[in-house]
Formats: structure tokens, C-alpha cells, sequence
């Protein structure tokens, strides 16, 4: 337990790099535009990610700093993801400058966030049709300055083994980075046409500062052990901001499965809950 503890604060404490003094990076630490059908494990180390890059093997990042450089995308492909920290520190995923785009977590893919911190992307963490739920868990991490932190469209298995201790954080300062919009919404969870459940016991997951923080189009959802803070910032549509919970064309149970009643709470929203 300590552990998971620690993880957490050293998450919660870490600070992006500054833009203007980035480390060197490596030959070896440093993929653009390529496919990588070997596994690859780093530890401690400063990565740089440019282009559209192709993982085909597992990918193991231990207290890494990994910066995505505009646009970047990141295809885990038929292969496992893990973003970890460990006794040194978290993992941390960020961008300077301009936002990256998306990791997706392709078909028969699975991803293993634990302590670290993902921010400014465009997408974020997207999960696609056919990834491997039965070994993804997402612990502990925190999601800061995205778009939208979480996305996933036509995805029947939208639940992952661990979602717990999470904070999904939209921002207190607008606007982010381009080629974000002044006038955008903010997303923690962007979801279309999806079957899942959100939530698991451990400790609570906190939704703070979106706009929207779990938008749903179409779908079913259960959503446990969430708590939704202070989502009030604005966007273009005035009377559709700041809310906790938006879903449209779609079922939604709020519910308390686990043996300590864990559910969800609503603390400080422009609103609470929307259905259309």
C-alpha cells in the first residue's frame, strides 16, 4: 500500500519540463516515423517521439520523460503499453510548444498506466475496437492540459481490470495548446458509441476543471467510485458547460457495486448531470 501511495505523490508533484532547456536525446532514445517490431524497454531515461510511430512489441517505459513533439502519434499494435513509475519516480508524457495527437491502443493491445502523468494531447489515451480490456488498468495516474484526456469510439468492452486513484484534470488556465481553441470544450472522458464500465474499487477517481467531464454519444455506461469537482469552465455553447456528466442518445447507471459502497459525487459543478 505504501508504494501505491508514494507513486501517487510523486505523480501529483511533478512538474513539466521547461521548453526552452530540454535534455539531449539519444539516437537510441529518440523515434520519428517508424515501425519497432522488437520490445523496448527504458528506464530513468529522456525519450522524444515525432511523427507517427509503430510499436508492434511491448513498450516499457520505467520513470521515463518522453516528450511528444507536435502532432506525434504513438500505435500500440498487437502489443502491451506499460507507463510506470518505480522507487525514482513516475513516468511523465508531455509536450511542448504545440499539442500531440493521440495514443491509441489498437486491436488486441492493451496499456499498464501506474503513477505517471499524461498531458497536452489533443486525443490523449484513445482506445480503439478489439483492445485487450482483460490486461489494461490505468492507477494512480494523472491526465493534465489534454483536449481530451481519455477517448475511445465503437468500443463494446470500454473497462479496464484497475481504474482507480485517477485525477483527470481539465485546466485553470485557458487556452491550452494549439491547435486547441479558446472557445473548446475540455474533455476528461470523450466517448461514442461504447459498452463499459468506469470505476473500480481503490480510491476514488476525481474529474476537476473541464468543461465536460465525461461526454457520451450513444452507448451504455456504468460509472462508479467517481467524484466530479469544480467542472465549470466555458465554452462556445454557454448553456452546455461546465458539467460533470453529459450523455446523449445513450444509458448511464450511476451505481455502488463494491463492498464499500463506493459510488460517485458531485461537488462544485455549473451542473451535475445532463441527458438529451
Amino acid at each position: 500500500l505504501f508504494w501505491f501511495l508514494h507513486l501517487g505523490f510523486l505523480a501529483s508533484s511533478q512538474t513539466a519540463p521547461n521548453c526552452g532547456m530540454l535534455p539531449e536525446y539519444s539516437s537510441n532514445n529518440t523515434f520519428s516515423n517508424v515501425t519497432v517490431n522488437t520490445v523496448t524497454t527504458r528506464t530513468g531515461q529522456h525519450i522524444k517521439i515525432s511523427g507517427t510511430v509503430n510499436f508492434n512489441a511491448n513498450v516499457n517505459f520505467f520513470n521515463c520523460t518522453i516528450l511528444m513533439e507536435e502532432g506525434a502519434v504513438v500505435n500500440i499494435n498487437n502489443a502491451h503499453f506499460n507507463l510506470w513509475a518505480n522507487a525514482n519516480g513516475p513516468s511523465l508524457i508531455f509536450g511542448c510548444n504545440k499539442m500531440w495527437q493521440a495514443i491509441n491502443i489498437n486491436a488486441n493491445s492493451s496499456v499498464s498506466f501506474r503513477g505517471s502523468t499524461i498531458r497536452n494531447g489533443r486525443q490523449g489515451l484513445t482506445i480503439n475496437p478489439g483492445f485487450n480490456n482483460l490486461n489494461s488498468e490505468i492507477v494512480d495516474c494523472i491526465f493534465d492540459g489534454n483536449s481530451a484526456a481519455i477517448t475511445a469510439t465503437n468500443v463494446p468492452n470500454f473497462t479496464f481490470t484497475t481504474f482507480s486513484g485517477n485525477h483527470l484534470l481539465g485546466t485553470t488556465i485557458k487556452p491550452l495548446m494549439k491547435p486547441h481553441l479558446p472557445n473548446e470544450p475540455i474533455f476528461g472522458m470523450y466517448l461514442r458509441n461504447c459498452v463499459g464500465t468506469i470505476g473500480t474499487s481503490g480510491a476514488a477517481n476525481r474529474f476537476t476543471n473541464f468543461s465536460q467531464a465525461f461526454r457520451a454519444i450513444g452507448g451504455t455506461y456504468t460509472i462508479n467510485n467517481c467524484s466530479f469537482e469544480n467542472n465549470n469552465l466555458l465554452d462556445w455553447e454557454g448553456f452546455g458547460t461546465g458539467i460533470g456528466i453529459w450523455v446523449y442518445n445513450a444509458n448511464l447507471t450511476i451505481d455502488n457495486i463494491f463492498s464499500n459502497g463506493a459510488s460517485c459525487q458531485f461537488i462544485g459543478n455549473r451542473r451535475a448531470l445532463r441527458f438529451d
